[in-house]
């Protein structure tokens, strides 16, 4: 089955006329997404039969906050295909084109309370220097049952740098059978320090 959210995406970022136009879109789509998770009439509103698509339409590209052809016929397509069901998915799809044109990495922080902004600005440009981006966006999330310490997560890469993240570990060590691990590789070692991908 083809991935419809990269063809929808796709398509709107060989369509705008600019990098700072594919930027505008992304932000307009993060906003619909935004909405409609926050707000479940904004949904039910894209979803009603009942309601004229040209309405549906018209509160779409209201989003770009600006009259654009390109993202009003976009919108119209989606209303039109019935695929707005689409917009969280595609929107996201769309971010990650945006991120890798302007070399951007999106970070986010899992730490058990909230970090300061100057710690985040250390991650951050730390994970910069690390993957060659250009720049890191950085988003907190607050999981109490890390304990202490943080995990890092950008696309698949996972690195575990917590308390509960070293516990797991630790406990995973501890129900192997003794010498277990190959001579020589460090296995059935205590790696409660080293994080996890």
């Amino acid at each position: 089955m083809p991935d419809r959210r990269r063809a929808w995406a796709r398509a709107l970022s060989i369509a705008a006329s600019s990098p700072e136009r594919r930027k505008a879109y992304a932000d307009a789509l993060d906003g619909i997404t935004r909405a409609l998770a926050e707000e479940k009439r904004v949904g039910d509103y894209l979803l009603d039969p009942a309601i004229p698509k040209p309405s549906k339409k018209d509160f779409l590209s209201s989003a770009l906050g600006e009259k654009d052809e390109v993202f009003s016929r976009f919108c119209g397509l989606l209303v039109d295909k019935e695929r707005c069901s689409l917009i969280p998915a595609l929107a996201a799809v769309f971010r990650r084109i945006v991120d890798e044109e302007e070399g951007v990495a999106r970070l986010l922080v899992e730490a058990a309370r909230e970090p300061d902004s100057a710690t985040i600005g250390r991650i951050s440009e730390a994970w910069s220097r690390s993957t060659g981006a250009r720049a890191t966006v950085s988003t907190v999330r607050i999981l109490p049952e890390l304990i202490a310490g943080y995990r890092l997560r950008s696309g698949s890469v996972r690195i575990d740098y917590s308390i509960a993240g070293r516990l797991e570990r630790l406990k995973r060590r501890l129900v192997l059978p003794l010498g277990s691990g190959p001579r020589g590789t460090g296995e059935g070692k205590d790696d409660l320090h080293a994080p996890t991908t």
